[in-house]
Formats: structure tokens, C-alpha cells, sequence
């Protein structure tokens, strides 16, 4: 079988486009770093607004406790959380990303499949490339490096506002409040915003990685078929000794990886309740009545 060459067809949607060019990149780079300023900066109205939110329909002292912090300061989201939405949106975005790359690779697999099956080239499975999708493991492991490293941010931040607020806690231990309404208020703070900002980074990202790898990608088109040198062709592969086989173009829509996101999520939310919950260890040696001693 002679040997076969791609027509420069310029098909959208193929790898070509979706990971040749450098504008879908630069668009990727420049969205990604307004969205994480956009999710930073927009963390204090989201405190302020579960803390309204709180203070208005909540019943108990932990969550009104929780929601007067958060109206208070609302800018401590945004401090301590920062890092980690930004984690959260860079692993929607690669999740995204990874859908189309696995869409791209079913596509070309089922093109190279058409083309051993009507013997236009036997080695034709050999040449499809998982490259890319084997790529983004190394994404992952980053994300989840970033991530750890943002959630131990996290903890010390967390660790500190406890600290800060030893006096007030021995205030409230002094006036009968139970350590365990402390513990639970310091639960509320910390997930009332972060639950909404982390949902909506990674919706965020997951939009974003769509957006500009798209939504379908394709493999297949024309390829030339050099004739056989036995029919007495020249060796030399050119136009006028070649000939056009159409293969029938392969189309896959790269479906949204719900199943990512939902682990992600899962995966947000007990890092940060173990953030909290390290955090909460420095409640019991902080808050006690003989504070109120110290000056």
C-alpha cells in the first residue's frame, strides 16, 4: 500500500485548529485570568450577600453568629479563598478541555478505523495520537498540587481569624455560649461563601474551557494515495501520481464532563472542611474564660 498524505483541507474543529493555533490560547490565558480577578474580587459581595441571607432567615445562634461576622467583614472570602477558586477554575477549564481532546481522539480513531477497513491504509490505527489527552494528566497533578497548597493557605488564614477573635470567643464562653456554637458559627463563615464561589468557579471555567476549544471536533477528508509502483508510477509521491480517497468525515461532540465537575466539587468541599475543621483545633486552646484576664 502506498503511502498516504493529508489534503489541507482547513476543516474547523479539527486538531489543527484546536490546538495548533496560538489565538485559542491567548483567548484561554486572558479569559482565565479576568474570570479569576472577576471570582476574587466578586468573593466579598458573595459574603455579603450570604451573610444577608443568613441574618435574615436563619434561626439558630451558630448561623446568625456566622452571618453578623460575614456582614461585618466580607472581604475575608475573598482574602482566604482567592488561590483556591482560582484552582477551581483552572480545573473546570482542563476538564473542559479534556472532553473536546477525548472527542478529537474518538474522532480520529474512527477515522483510521474506516480507513483499515476499506484498505486504504492497513496502518492507519498507528498514526492516531492520544497525545494531547494523555497531556492533561500532567494538568491534573498541577491543579491538585495548586490545590493543596491553596487549602493550606487556607488553614492558616482560618487558624488565624480564630486566634484574632480569642478575646471576643472568651467573651461569649463567659456569657454562657457553648464552645460547640463557636465551632459551628466558624463552619457557617467559612462554607456559606465558599460553596456559591466554588460552584460558580467552576462553572465559570468549565464555560470558559468550551467556549474556546468548542464543542465538536472532527477527523477524516480527503487523503492521496500514492499508485503502486508496479502499474509503472514513478517512486516519487507528487499530484500527478497520487490519488484522492475520500473518507468520510468523523464527527464527535464533546459532551460536558459532568462527572469531573461533580468530583471536583465533592472534592472542593472537603478540602475545605478540612481546612476548617484544622482550623477549629485552635479553638479549644484559644478560647477560654481566662482571656478575659490578659490585657
Amino acid at each position: 500500500m502506498g503511502a498516504l498524505r493529508p489534503e489541507e483541507s482547513g476543516r474547523p474543529g479539527t486538531d489543527s485548529v484546536l490546538v495548533g493555533g496560538g489565538l485559542p490560547l491567548l483567548l484561554l490565558l486572558v479569559g482565565g485570568v479576568c474570570a479569576v480577578l472577576g471570582l476574587v474580587l466578586g468573593t466579598a459581595w458573595i459574603s455579603h450577600t450570604a451573610g444577608r441571607i443568613l441574618h435574615r432567615f436563619a434561626r439558630r445562634a451558630p448561623a446568625l453568629l456566622a452571618a453578623r461576622r460575614l456582614i461585618a467583614d466580607p472581604w475575608h472570602g475573598s482574602r482566604t479563598l482567592s488561590a483556591f477558586l482560582a484552582c477551581a477554575l483552572v480545573g473546570a477549564g482542563a476538564a473542559a478541555v479534556r472532553a473536546t481532546f477525548s472527542a478529537l481522539w474518538e474522532a480520529e480513531t474512527a477515522a483510521a478505523r474506516y480507513e483499515a477497513r476499506a484498505g486504504v491504509d492497513d496502518q492507519a490505527l498507528t498514526r492516531a495520537d492520544p497525545f494531547y489527552l494523555d497531556s492533561m494528566f500532567l494538568v491534573d497533578i498541577a491543579v491538585v498540587t495548586a490545590a493543596v497548597i491553596a487549602v493550606g493557605g487556607l488553614l492558616v488564614a482560618l487558624a488565624e481569624a480564630v486566634a484574632a477573635r480569642r478575646r471576643t470567643h472568651a467573651a461569649l464562653l463567659a456569657s454562657g455560649v457553648p464552645r460547640s456554637v463557636l465551632a459551628r458559627a466558624t463552619l457557617w463563615q467559612t462554607l456559606a461563601p465558599a460553596v456559591p464561589a466554588v460552584l460558580l468557579a467552576l462553572s465559570l471555567g468549565a464555560a470558559l474551557g468550551r467556549g474556546v476549544m468548542g464543542r465538536q471536533a472532527a477527523a477524516g477528508g480527503h487523503r492521496f494515495r500514492a499508485c503502486a509502483a508496479a502499474d509503472g508510477c514513478p517512486d516519487a509521491l507528487t499530484e500527478a501520481n497520487s490519488k484522492a480517497v475520500a473518507i468520510p468525515e468523523m464527527v464527535r461532540t464533546a459532551h460536558i464532563p459532568w462527572a469531573e465537575l461533580a468530583l471536583q466539587a465533592g472534592g472542593a468541599l472537603v478540602l475545605l472542611l478540612a481546612a476548617t475543621a484544622g482550623a477549629l483545633l485552635f479553638l479549644r486552646s484559644t478560647a477560654t474564660v481566662e482571656e478575659l484576664r490578659t490585657q
